[in-house]
């Protein structure tokens, strides 16, 4: 009763078919949803840091709370903004110059320039659309880069 069902192939492509949408092309998709959710989020942090280094290079080094706004302005208040101040000496008369980390209060040696620059770090956290076990149901993405103030 049996064995015409199994001679029979009708119906063998639809079931291929099935097969393959389910175990291949539904998971891709998903992941192309997250790797496309991530490199949104991505672009909007990078936007929320070129409008902080933009207020920076205005000449707003000391206003803490003006870069936040700057780049919250640009991308939103769920960001993370973090800023710090960095100086080095960088002595001139060594050919390539070199710099030497020092405190801002601190003054340099004879020959050598002080020079001050602000770091700025901007992050947010995405909440993955489609969660796996093994990926985790958020990223962090984070750009950061290092202007010279003085």
């Amino acid at each position: 009763m049996f064995g015409r069902f199994l001679k029979s192939n009708h119906g063998a492509i639809a079931v291929e078919t099935a097969l393959t949408i389910s175990f291949v092309l539904v998971p891709m998709t998903l992941g192309l949803w997250d790797a496309a959710t991530i490199a949104i989020r991505k672009g909007e942090v990078d936007e929320a840091l070129q409008a902080a280094i933009t207020y920076v290079a205005a000449g707003n080094a000391s206003n803490a709370s003006g870069i936040v706004a700057a780049a919250r302005a640009a991308y939103g208040s769920n960001i993370n903004v973090s800023t710090s101040t960095t100086c080095y000496c960088v002595s001139t008369s060594v050919s390539p110059a070199t710099p030497t980390g020092i405190s801002c209060s601190g003054s340099c040696a004879s020959g050598a320039d002080l020079e001050q620059f602000m770091n700025i770090s901007v992050s947010s956290t995405v909440a993955m659309p489609v969660s796996a076990p093994y990926l985790g149901s958020t990223v962090t993405v984070t750009s950061s880069a290092q202007v010279r103030t003085g």
